[in-house]
């Protein structure tokens, strides 16, 4: 028997993931005792959660959602994604993040996969989008080999300036480069932003 509560080693065993302590020593069959020795490590082999990943806009402009819920987002802007593991009570940490822009139909429904992660893209850095209507598939994978679910979003990428028009409704005349109109005459101003009608 050990001593002192000490369990005595008599083959391999496992651990619960976590943060775990171990001591250990030896003993000979005269009772030579051998100094306490002590290891710290963290068990992560058991996690099966999947990381967590939050997409993210940096640069110039900003983004709208419109009243219909779709994401407008300035061509000058570049996309960055953030990504966590969520195991517990201990996580391995995020291995890589994937994406793709404008993926096929079929990998949507495949999903972000061991045979299917070399159709992505290793994210490593922030990216831009080519003006238009855009769909953004992503995920991420952890060091114990987990897959996030594949999330997308239809993103509209708006690179261009509205356009404005000024009128006069009533007489009004051009003199010397000035323009000239009657007080019972109006102004109007109407703006058009191409990306408001999907023509982005």
């Amino acid at each position: 028997p050990g001593t002192c509560g000490n369990a005595v080693f008599s083959g391999a065993f496992s651990l619960p993931a976590g943060e775990r302590f171990v001591s250990f020593f030896s003993a000979d069959r005269v009772n030579n005792v051998e100094g306490v020795r002590t290891a710290s490590f963290t068990v992560r082999f058991s996690e099966t959660a999947p990381p967590a990943t939050a997409l993210s806009f940096t640069g110039e402009g900003m983004e709208h959602v419109d009243e219909q819920g779709r994401l407008f987002t300035a061509g000058t802007r570049a996309a960055a994604f953030t990504a966590t593991d969520t195991g517990a009570p201990a996580a391995a940490g995020v291995d890589r993040s994937f994406y793709r822009v404008d993926p096929p139909p079929s990998l949507l429904t495949a999903g972000l996969a061991e045979p299917t992660s070399s159709q992505f893209t290793l994210f490593n850095a922030t990216f831009s989008f080519q003006e238009g209507r855009r769909v953004l598939a992503w995920g991420s994978r952890d060091r114990a080999g987990n897959y996030e679910t594949l999330r997308s979003t239809t993103i509209f990428v708006d690179a261009t300036v509205p356009v404005d028009a000024f009128d006069i409704l009533g007489s009004s005349e051009l003199v010397a480069g000035a323009l000239r109109f009657a007080e019972t005459s109006s102004m109007s101003v109407s703006a058009f932003d191409p990306a408001a009608r999907e023509r982005a």
